[in-house]
């Protein structure tokens, strides 16, 4: 799936997938078995931090570093590659992680699904939000307040540059012969990259609102409209959607918890 989203963008295959989601799991279904909703693999909700930590944010730091500045470009280029498979090589790592992890030993099936689960939701909401305001710290720095390796890049972030798209219909258009020689390119990319990941994010929101209405069918969405949108404007729609599952979970442990007694 991971290597999918690298070649198909983000913005497809993440509705598509939710949707097979929604229509194919017995945990999107009304009468869903709290034991199958939480049913997750301690080790693989521990080690997914880690492997993530090493696979994408280490590349990914790596090859954003100003070249060649910063970095050689040979060096930028060859952690631009590193990055690239980062599904494949996540899933690698976290393998290895598990195998030595099951050769030590370990005490996870004693530990309850929240205890868990919680550090993996925490995880994905610190790095959405530490992502999101270091964008917006940046954007706010004044360029003389910062070494000259980094002025260029810091002068040219501002908080509508950083957060707002050009609509559709008017997005800006770049000549032929000036992007043959890579000018322009920055521009496109940022308008990408932004509707690829706030199209994507928006489905992954959509899609935990709804397993949380399938948990928690009283549960009106207005409840939860405070907390998406302070959780939005912090980290974007993927942290809210990360809390919003964090309490459907929370749900579906308390029903199961019932059910056993």
């Amino acid at each position: 799936m991971g290597i999918v989203v690298q070649n198909a963008t983000y913005t497809v295959t993440v509705p598509l997938y939710l949707i097979l989601h929604l229509f194919t799991s017995p945990v999107a279904r009304p009468a869903a078995d709290p034991q199958a909703v939480l049913a997750v693999d301690a080790w693989d909700l521990t080690l997914l931090p880690v492997s993530h930590v090493l696979a994408f944010v280490v590349p990914g730091v790596m090859m954003s570093l100003p070249s060649p500045a910063a970095v050689s470009a040979p060096a930028h280029y060859a952690w631009d590659a590193v990055w690239q498979p980062f599904p494949a090589t996540q899933n690698a790592v976290r393998g290895l992680l598990r195998r030595l992890a099951g050769a030590l030993g370990g005490g996870h099936a004693r530990k309850s699904h929240l205890a868990v689960a919680g550090r993996a939701y925490g995880y994905v909401v610190a790095l959405c939000v530490l992502s999101q305001l270091a964008l917006a710290a940046v954007a706010l720095t004044p360029a003389a307040a910062v070494p000259d390796a980094w002025r260029g890049l810091v002068a040219d972030v501002t908080l509508e540059k950083a957060f707002v798209p050009y609509w559709p219909w008017a997005t800006p258009t770049v000549e032929a012969t000036v992007l043959g020689k890579g000018e322009g390119l920055a521009e496109l990319a940022r308008l990408f990259f932004q509707w690829d990941i706030y199209c994507g994010g928006t489905a992954l929101l959509a899609w935990a609102l709804y397993l949380h209405k399938v948990a928690r069918p009283t549960r009106s969405l207005g409840g939860l409209l405070p907390k998406i949108l302070v959780w939005g404007v912090l980290g974007g729609p993927t942290a809210a959607a990360a809390i919003v599952l964090w309490e459907r979970d929370e749900v579906m442990a308390g029903r199961k918890a019932r059910k056993t007694a």
